[in-house]
């Protein structure tokens, strides 16, 4: 009996806490969709986290505005409202400087700034796709990430990594992708970053197509690295319901 009980509070101390977390996550995504509609109006069309559709016109038309950017001054980050004025700086800071000067601005501007703070996760997603810009190799670019922000540097390397290829590619290549990260045989933190981040990856091919992303992960070897990837797809899944962004496997209405 006196095991039951002990079952039953342990329990339900779980499901208080997933209960906590779920909400915190909810009202933090509260406040960036606040910001996201008060900057609605001069927001591009790419959205905010993934890259943009696969069309060989919106391809040509990113390529050119990158290049654009980059021949022009940097962005004065201490006028940056909104998340793609800041989105600009930190593509500028990683391709002109280093990616740990980027993370070392980011987490100064973090405890002065409420639209840093509410797009942390999607900005260190834009640290993680410029820094394959620099080093296309996953175990390099691994090297000089942080795990700031709930990892997401490391999903957006595996956004920036997986950009050329072709969802029906995947399956061929998916299982060699992670094969140079250190710790794979005892599954080391950066080893589940990796597989975890090829979830959010596969979203991106695939265009946020929950199903086809799930399908895509099925195709590696070992049941840890499948459910690692199934993870960042459901992960993936729930930050890209913003504006311009939006996923049709969630109910604005039916969050939790």
């Amino acid at each position: 009996m006196k095991k039951t009980y002990l079952f039953l509070i342990i329990g339900a101390s779980m499901l208080a806490g997933a209960g906590i977390f779920l909400a915190q996550g909810f009202f933090d995504n509260k406040e960036a969709d606040a910001l996201l509609v008060q900057d609605a109006g001069s927001a591009p069309e790419e959205g905010i986290d993934l890259l943009p559709p696969r069309s060989q016109e919106h391809i040509e038309e990113v390529e050119n505005k990158d290049t654009a950017f980059e021949e022009t001054a940097e962005v004065p980050a201490a006028n940056c409202t909104d998340f793609y004025c800041y989105e600009k700086h930190y593509q500028n800071m990683v391709a002109s400087g280093t990616i740990s000067a980027a993370f070392v601005d980011l987490k100064v501007r973090y405890d002065q700034d409420t639209t840093v703070r509410a797009f942390c996760h999607p900005l260190v997603h834009v640290i993680g796709r410029a820094a394959t810009k620099k080093y296309p190799d996953v175990s390099q670019a691994y090297t000089k990430g942080d795990h700031f922000c709930w990892s997401g540097y490391y999903h957006g390397v595996m956004e920036g990594i997986l950009y050329e290829t072709a969802p029906e590619d995947l399956p061929g290549v998916i299982n060699s992708i992670c094969q140079s990260i250190p710790g794979r045989e005892s599954y080391s933190f950066d080893y589940y970053n990796c597989v975890h981040g090829l979830g959010h990856g596969v979203m991106y091919v695939t265009q946020s197509e929950l199903f086809e992303a799930l399908a895509l992960c099925d195709n590696l070897q070992g049941g840890w690295e499948k459910e690692s990837c199934y993870g960042g797809v459901f992960m993936e899944n729930v930050i890209t319901d913003f504006e311009n962004h939006f996923t049709k496997y969630l109910k604005p209405e039916e969050p939790l």
